[in-house]
């Protein structure tokens, strides 16, 4: 499963609507509804249950946005935190002091524990998506 397609299912569960979230996303609907159905399919579960007005969840529904939100909270987090330290202020010309030296191994640690975080995450959601599908 894609980032790209969780972040589809939770745009659509804001929306209650494909259609409505077809538009929010600038794609077709029926292309947004065959990744949904291609995701319930690989799930082997049913994650929406639709009515001419609205979208609704299903309990496994609402544990995937729960869980896909999670996901998608720390990949933005973990971006967000390369960017800074891409864009620090001043420019690492090979003469760093020992507070800059620290400063950065301990971030790099930070970053290497998130990223530790993420798989954890990713393989509980696996796991998830394991037990769903039986």
């Amino acid at each position: 499963m894609e980032l790209r397609v969780l972040h589809y299912f939770l745009t659509i569960a804001r929306e209650q609507s494909i259609s409505g979230a077809a538009e929010f996303l600038h794609i077709s609907q029926p292309t947004l509804s065959r990744q949904m159905k291609d995701m319930e399919d690989e799930l082997g579960k049913q994650l929406f249950v639709r009515s001419n007005r609205k979208i609704t969840l299903t309990q496994e529904g609402r544990i995937l946005r729960k869980r896909a939100e999670e996901i998608l909270d720390l990949v933005k987090k973990t971006e967000d935190e390369i960017h800074q330290l891409e864009t620090r202020d001043g420019e690492i010309d090979g003469l760093l002091t020992r507070e800059e030296v620290f400063t950065d191994v301990s971030r790099l640690m930070e970053l290497n524990k998130e990223k530790e975080e993420i798989q954890t995450r990713l393989e509980e959601l696996y796991e998830i998506w394991e037990t769903l599908a039986e």
